[in-house]
This record gives structure tokens, sequence and C-alpha cells, in this order.
């Protein structure tokens, strides 16, 4: 008998297309008789169908047991979960068809009833298919019976459970029930045989379509939720990703893709940042903005924008055209000119005229401290500046008074006696993340009568984010 005639026949004799592939072995195929004579051998002993409880569920079984009617000894239908009488009559390796979610769902309203009779179904059960309706959408208290079922797997390994979930009770379900347990039981009886199913512990019927779940690698899917517990890398693209910064006081600075678009408003054009701020400035009084350098996306102008996000992509709150004779500068240091004069400005707001004003700074802050410079002749206060004596940074003002870290403390306020400081800021501050956490808002502290503040201010350095 060829393959195709025999696997002809066993659609025949109502093994549903039951397909083996005959193994080899020693290059010599075995002969078909003996696979055509294991398979029309297939039967079950018992098979029990719980549910029929409403109209539905009723007529499911009646067409379940006119369809298994050949392939089994015995049928029986009890009304609900078999209980402890009906246990005793009931075969201990029986296959159990369970419809029960189909009448009620089980696990909303748990008895003790219905734990003794589930627990009767594993005690008795071999195989036992478990259909559900709707666990993907429209009921969810059926994830609870496929949790459980998962459970039992691990505690009871030897019983061949499964779940089939169908999105009605239409397009000939009962039909599909039992071919899926011949399945499935076949698969099992058959283990030893390499045969081209496999055992699914899960399928769905949708529509009258039968679709077996894979796992699929998701790369970008699978980043996302283990995010949740690690920091994950990734590269991407600056000139076609929106990326933005995220500041937190447990981690250090790190940028996050932003996978939704940016909504842009129709008032306010959308800006592609290339250099920013890291951390927003203070531009009023109690409000914090992001300072960005970029594009225009619809007039391609260089704009320098106040934003309330720190992002590659994002929307205005103030909008400024640069001008023609700025543009030769690079984004970096536009950006460090207009951060520092706003810088400057808030810091400036903050003192009463006729102060005199103490800085401690590095040559990396000379434009904040040009910038302060320009601010205090305005507001007619007196500024002077201060830096590290050991310091070998050539980009220290000379007009700066040098202090040395070893110099005691009388020679100290001797030097600082000219200036007669009221007020003192100190720019020094060597760790980000130190500075981070002691305040978003710098601001110069007074002096008390004996010189000292009240404690003394550490403000960062001006650093940049640059996208470019």
């Amino acid at each position: 008998m060829t393959l195709g005639a025999r696997n002809a026949a066993l659609r025949k004799a109502w093994l549903l297309s039951v397909e083996a592939i005959i193994p080899e072995i020693d290059v010599l195929a075995w002969p078909s008789s003996i696979m055509t004579k294991t398979s029309t051998s297939f039967n079950l002993e018992s098979v029990v169908i719980l549910g029929n409880g409403r109209l539905e569920s009723f007529c499911i079984t009646e067409e379940v047991e006119e369809y298994l009617g050949r392939f089994c000894d015995q049928i029986t239908i009890p009304v609900g979960l078999a209980t402890e009488d009906e246990a005793l009559g009931l075969n201990p390796v029986s296959t159990f068809i369970n419809l029960i979610d189909i009448d009620y769902l089980i696990f909303k309203v748990m008895t003790s009833e219905k734990m003794d009779g589930l627990k009767r179904l594993y005690k008795l059960g071999r195989n036992i298919p478990w259909v559900i309706m709707g666990a993907k959408a429209d009921n969810p208290y059926h994830q609870a019976s496929i949790a459980f079922s998962h459970a039992m797997s691990h505690k009871a390994g030897h019983i061949n459970q499964n779940h089939l979930d169908v999105s009605d009770l239409d397009h000939n379900v009962s039909k599909v029930i039992a071919e899926y347990l011949l399945r499935q039981c076949a698969l099992d009886e058959w283990e030893a045989h390499e045969l081209l199913w496999s055992r699914e512990p899960e399928t769905f019927l949708d529509k009258g379509q039968l679709i077996i779940p894979r796992l699929l690698g998701s790369v970008d899917q699978n980043a996302r939720l283990n995010s949740n517990r690690r920091t994950l890398d990734k590269k991407v693209p600056i000139s076609d990703a929106n990326v933005s910064m995220s500041l937190s006081a447990d981690v250090p600075p790190t940028l996050v893709e932003q996978v939704l678009s940016v909504a842009v408003n129709k008032d306010r054009n959308l800006v592609r940042a290339e250099s920013s701020s890291l951390t927003a400035l203070l531009v009023a009084a109690d409000t914090f903005l992001f300072l960005a350098v970029g594009k225009d996306d619809i007039l391609k102008d260089t704009v320098a924008v106040l934003s309330i996000s720190n992002s590659r992509e994002t929307t205005s709150v103030v909008y400024v055209p640069v001008d023609a004779n700025d543009i030769t500068q690079s984004a970096d240091s536009l950006l460090v000119a207009v951060a520092s004069e706003l810088l400057a400005t808030s810091l400036i707001g903050t003192v009463s005229c006729s102060s005199s004003l103490l800085v401690q700074c590095s040559g990396n802050d000379r434009f904040l401290a040009a910038a302060l410079s320009r601010r205090a002749n305005v507001n007619k206060l007196r500024v002077n500046f201060t830096c590290d004596a050991e310091s070998n940074n050539d980009e220290q003002d000379l007009s700066w008074t040098k202090l040395s870290d070893y110099a005691p403390k009388h020679v100290l306020a001797k030097t600082l006696l000219p200036a007669k400081p009221t007020h003192f800021l100190d720019l020094s501050a060597h760790s980000l993340d130190k500075v981070t956490l002691v305040s978003a808002s710098p601001r110069f502290y007074p002096l008390d009568s004996n010189g000292s503040t009240r404690p003394v201010f550490l403000c960062t350095n001006l650093h940049l984010l640059s996208l470019v």
C-alpha cells in the first residue's frame, strides 16, 4: 500500500487526517502494513464529557458523543463536575472533555464543591482537553482556568492537558473538539513514532480557523519588558530616531528612545534639536524649561527654543530665530552663550542692589562668569571671581583672584577683605551626580558677619547634551 493510499484509508476510517511518517531503520522503511494496523486499532476506553448544563453545551455534548462513538468503549455524560458517587463508577484512566466553562465560569465563584470536583477530575483523568470560549477577549476569567491547568501540569505531569479556546460556538465546534481530542490522544498513544503533528497544550479556534500559538523572538519587545528590571543599551541612528534625556537620582543621565511620535500643535512648529541643556533652567519664578538649539522642521531655520521636554524632537514654549550673523557659530557654542545669559539672569535676580558678589569658579565657567559680570554691571552690583591657584587650566581669566587650598584661613580672609562680599556662589563642583542631588536651582547665598555662608552651595558647571 502506498503512503497516499494509506492516508486516504486513515481519513475514511474517521482518524481525521492523522498523518505519520514511516521512520527509517538501517535505511530501510518499515512495512506500511505495520503502521496501518497500529492506526486502525486506536481506541479510547472511557470518555467523560463534563457540562450539559445549558442548551449550547447540551447540543455540543450530543454531537461530540456521536463523533466519538466509534472510537470509545464507554461515554459518560454527567451534569457538571462528577460527584463523589459518580466518580466511583468511572474508569480511573478516563479521558475528560471539560465543557463546564461554557456553562458557567468555574473560577469566577469558587466553592469547596467545585474544588472537590476538580480534584476528582485530576485524580481520574488521563487526558483532559479543556474547552473555553473567548479567553483572550470576552471572558478574561477563563485565564484563571488556563493558569490553573498550567500549575497542575507541574504537579500532575502524567496527565495530558490541553486547552481549546473557541471564539464562538458556531463553525461546527463539536467536530473540531472531537478531532482535537483524537489528535492529542493519538499523539500520546504513538509517542514513540515520528509523527508530523506535535502535542499542543493550547489551540485557538477563531471563526472556524484553527490557530496554533508560537513564540517568536522579538528583540525590541523583549528589551522593553526587561528594561523594567535593568538598564538596556541600544544603538539608534541619531538622524532618524527621537531620543530624550532621562535624569534620575539613582542612575547617571541616559538617553531613552521615544517610540511614539511627538504631538505637534498647530501653533508651534516641530524643532529638531542639535544641542540642548542637560537640566532645565530657571527662566521665570518657579518655572524651569529646557534650552535647545536646532532646526525648524518646516522653515529649516536655526532657532533657540525653550521646551518642557529634553528630546531630539520637541515643540517649543518660547521660539526665537537665530540672527544670521550668529549662524556661523556651532550649535554648542550658541547654546553655551544663551544658557549663560539665562542662568546669569536668574542668579542676579535673587540679589538686592548694591550687593557684593563672590564667585568661586574655574576656566570651564568663563562664559557664565562673563555673563554674570555683564548682568552685575546692569544691576549695579559688584562681582569678584576666584579660582584655584593650583589649576593648570589656561582658560582662567587673568583678573580672577587665585586662592590656594593650602592657604591658612587668615590669609584667605586678608585676600578677600577688599572685595567685602555679601553673597557667595561656588561653581567648582567636580561631580555632576553630587551637584544634581543638592538642588536644581543654584543661587547666591548671603554671607553672615563671620564671613561664612548658610551653607556654602554647590552649583555645577554648564553641562551640555550634544545630539550631532
